[in-house]
């Protein structure tokens, strides 16, 4: 790097910022980022954000109207590292900051439930971040909606080829589908979201690829910030809790030190200001003089505008963006977090956060929540919890089994394989369950899981949940896992179908979280259990029988025990 531009990076750091988490794709075809600190020779992007600094630092004139951030992984306007690096860009390179955030009807499982969701985060960001401009994508011909619904992923492939967002029919059958490029091509700089899952890869990568037809001299970077951890620090591949666990003490320490500084680096950013004369429709924000929209309402109305399928509707008791998110974060810790560590695993207590949609979608990050429960607890930061509280064993819960999540995604992007695969099952599980498959009589059609008339009256108590919140209660979400195993033909089949009912109605799904949680009920991350027995073989067993004599879920038996074809009327 020259001069300036570790002038650039140096102080990021100074101030609190992993500089890992700041990233370059190394060649313009390729599909792998590295950290712009440690890439390799001269990565063409690493030039041309070099020589843009060198000439904002001799006064000279730089291209492009604007620094554009693509808000995709990370919808919020506090906490974020992305937002934060294209601040920075702003301030040292004299341009304003337009904040754009898009969606796509095309995403495999989109439904009224997503779209409702980042719709009404939309509404609420469109008033409180200046500089935003927010762009839902319309109909494309070429989808079937009702198929992309309950989307079957072909995991053979490559992540950023399994899960895309591409259009199949031409830009112009897609209302809104040009604007986006078309503000590349007077950027000055790109700065874009990195998430190694999902359809974040697909989207990253194209956008790249854009840049370099609409606009080729603009530097376009990635900034990681899914975790507490910069990806790009994990050395390997971490194959349990217990093994990750130590590793993360130093990033739980350091976690408020960098939320600080992203914050002050935000704050400094110049915000664009000008009125965009866009030819679009919905268009949200005050750059398009359209910040104000009920969020309910705008989440509907994207929904109907990109035709996505009704056949899993939106969620009426929660609602969507950073300002829920945090009023949920405070009424837990208000009313909840001092009984945490005892009545977490009771159904009927109903004391876990409940944060993980607003976690999946970027509207909430993890340094937000330790600083608020730091506070709480009346200490500088989390680390300084007192190890036997409640608040400590939430801190470890949260921290640990998402960083093994983001860690599993990150190794699985580099060596090419998409979330949902089989080669991710430990083979000593996988050979396990399928040679103790249940035999035919005893196994469950797919159709009848789904509309929660399983055998199990416990099972379908937390299939019923999911249908109609979009959530399960933490500990019955681990006997619904199993309990998907025990009456599917095989590892390949239970797969298949925890990642299909996961990713089509949770809330959360999708994310690494979840695949953690599905890929524990088949064995990954834990140990064998002998003696093997039918269908689990030496993966370890959960029963509801089991989970009734020890848990407290009447109450929640009771409310979901309703018929399920009642549920969404």
């Amino acid at each position: 790097m020259t001069g300036q531009a570790q002038r650039f990076c140096g102080e990021l750091a100074e101030r609190g910022l992993f500089l890992e988490r700041l990233l370059v794709i190394e060649e313009n075809d390729g599909r792998d980022p590295q950290p712009l600190i440690t890439a390799k020779g001269a990565p063409p992007d690493a030039l041309k954000c070099a020589a843009a600094l060198e000439a904002s630092a001799r006064g000279a004139a730089v291209s492009g109207r604007c620094i554009i951030y693509l808000m995709t992984v990370q919808r919020r306007g506090q906490d974020s590292a992305g937002f934060a690096v294209a601040a920075a860009l702003s301030k040292t390179m004299r341009k304003p900051l337009l904040v754009v955030e898009a969606m796509s009807g095309n995403a495999p499982w989109s439904s009224e439930r997503v779209h409702s969701f980042i719709g009404q985060s939309a509404a609420r960001s469109a008033l409180e971040i200046p500089g935003y401009l927010f762009i839902p994508q319309g109909f494309d011909p070429g989808i079937d909606p009702e198929k992309n619904v309950s989307a079957r992923i072909e995991s053979s492939l490559k992540p950023e080829l399994a899960f895309t967002t591409g259009l199949v029919s031409e830009f112009d059958k897609v209302t809104n589908a040009s604007i986006l490029p078309a503000l590349l091509e007077d950027a000055a700089a790109v700065v874009c979201d990195w998430a190694p899952f999902y359809i974040f890869p697909d989207i990253a990568l194209r956008a790249k690829r854009t840049l370099e037809k609409k606009n080729p001299n603009a530097p376009f970077l990635l900034v990681d910030d899914v975790g507490l951890v910069p990806l790009f620090k994990y050395a390997k591949v971490e194959s349990a809790a217990r093994f990750i666990r130590p590793k993360l003490q130093p990033y739980i320490a350091s976690a408020e030190r960098e939320r600080k500084a992203i914050a002050s680096l935000i704050a400094e950013r110049l915000v664009y200001s000008d009125k965009l004369k866009l030819q679009g429709e919905l268009l949200l924000g005050d750059v398009v003089a359209s910040e104000k929209f009920e969020p309910r309402d705008y989440g509907q109305a994207i929904a109907k505008f990109a035709r996505v399928s009704s056949s899993v509707p939106a969620i009426a008791n929660i609602l969507g963006g950073e300002f829920s998110a945090l009023q949920r974060l405070e009424e837990f810790i208000k009313n909840d977090l001092h009984r945490y560590g005892t009545d977490r695993n009771h159904p009927d207590e109903s004391c876990s956060s409940r944060l993980s949609p607003w976690l999946h979608f970027g509207m909430i990050h993890t340094r937000t929540i330790l600083s608020h429960v730091a506070e709480s607890m009346g200490v500088a930061q989390a680390t300084e919890i007192h190890s036997e509280s409640s608040a400590a064993k939430f801190v470890d819960e949260l921290v640990t089994w998402r960083e093994l999540g983001q860690n599993m995604a990150h190794y699985a992007y580099r060596n090419g394989v998409a979330l949902g695969h089989s080669s991710l099952v430990p083979g000593w599980a996988w050979d396990t369950l399928k040679k103790f498959a249940p035999p035919a009589v005893k196994q469950v059609s797919l159709e009848k899981l789904e509309a929660g008339e399983s055998p199990d009256p416990v099972w379908n108590a937390a299939q019923r949940e999911l249908l109609k919140t979009g959530v399960i209660h933490n500990y019955m979400r681990m006997l619904w896992g199993k309990g998907i195993v025990r009456w599917s033909n095989g590892p390949e089949e239970a797969l298949q179908r925890l990642e299909y009912l996961n990713n089509k109605y949770s809330l959360d799904g999708r994310d690494p979280n979840s695949y953690t949680g599905i890929y524990w009920c088949l064995g990954k991350f834990d140990r064998p259990w002998p003696p093997a027995r039918e269908p689990f073989g030496m993966v370890r067993s959960m029963t509801t029988a089991s989970a009734q004599k020890k848990l407290r879920m009447g109450a929640y038996l009771k409310t979901w025990t309703t018929n399920v074809n009642s549920l969404f009327t």
